[in-house]
């Protein structure tokens, strides 16, 4: 399938502005760092953040939900294995079908948690009647990145931009990007893929049309 290259991208200027995680691996360190956190913890607390925290990240990576819809997800919105929500910031609708492994990464955190149909996915603290804050998670995003030695800024919105880079690599289609983003033009997933020289270098140097 023809992949849709674009020309050039709008690249962000801000000092905090936000990038895709296009090597697996930072992901895999991101996720693996939370799951030892959880091994480690000293309390039950510090095991249940940790805990929360990988399947906030584990959710961020795989639905691309901007980080105000994750937050305000109850344990209805995802206990059935389907994703039913409405968009804060656009109004959409998103409605899909749960990974089957991701759904069973869920239930397992639901059931550890005994979070209802009513509770927060990712309250506080366990049983909480809050749930984690956006800037709270934008705060331990950027713990992380330092600790594990990130070579970009990597916050909450980074998870749907990853989402965006590596959904494009695999399927070669923008517009099936596009609309699994719930985006109304594909020069603004476009934005979020930052493709850049070197990603081209790659495909080039991956390319070969000829007899196998």
């Amino acid at each position: 399938m023809k992949k849709y290259y674009p020309r050039r991208y709008k690249k962000p200027s801000s000092k905090s502005a936000t990038f895709p995680l296009k090597n697996k691996n930072d992901i895999n360190l991101i996720l693996s760092y939370f799951l030892q956190k959880r091994e480690h913890a000293k309390s039950e607390i510090k095991k249940f953040q940790a805990y929360r925290n990988y399947m906030l990240c584990l959710l961020g990576f795989n639905t691309a939900f901007r980080c105000e819809d994750l937050v305000q997800l109850f344990g209805k919105d995802v206990s059935k294995g389907f994703i039913n929500i409405i968009e804060n910031k656009t109004g959409k609708s998103q409605v899909f079908k749960l990974n089957k492994k991701l759904y069973d990464e869920i239930l397992e955190y639901i059931n550890s948690y005994n979070i209802k149909d009513y509770d927060y996915l990712f309250p506080k603290k366990p049983n909480g009647l809050k749930p984690i804050t956006r800037q709270r998670v934008d705060d331990i995003l950027k713990e992380v990145s330092e600790d594990i030695k990130l070579n970009r800024p990597f916050s909450a919105h980074s998870m749907r931009k990853t989402f965006a880079y590596h959904k494009y690599i695999e399927t070669g289609d923008i517009f099936k990007v596009m609309r699994m983003l719930n985006h109304g033009d594909p020069a603004t997933t476009l934005i979020y893929i930052c493709w850049d020289n070197m990603d081209t270098e790659n495909e080039r140097e991956q390319t070969y049309f000829g007899l196998l």
